[in-house]
């Protein structure tokens, strides 16, 4: 399955990219897909929490704000989406 990272910087897209994820229904599978993306941008990695998690499955995206990163960012807010394949 893939997901989609978007960085958004003043309602604009600064940074995107499509990455692959084993099982975007298994915490452990995305948690480690996003850290692998987030090195592949050069960006730090988010505090990603089980609501964060739960969110993400239930409504397949969620919005992390600046405030959910330990590293201080360009950006205001990192979004991911689950990018349904036909």
């Amino acid at each position: 399955m893939k997901i989609w990272l978007k960085t958004i910087l003043e309602e604009k897209v600064t940074r995107s990219v499509l990455f692959e994820c084993a099982d975007a229904y298994d915490e452990d599978s995305v948690f480690s897909a996003l850290r692998s993306a987030c090195n592949d941008l050069d960006i730090p990695t988010p505090l990603f929490s089980r609501t964060n998690y739960f969110n993400f499955v239930t409504f397949n995206s969620v919005r992390l704000k600046s405030c959910d990163f330990v590293e201080s960012v360009d950006f205001d807010q990192m979004e991911l989406e689950i990018v349904i394949e036909k």
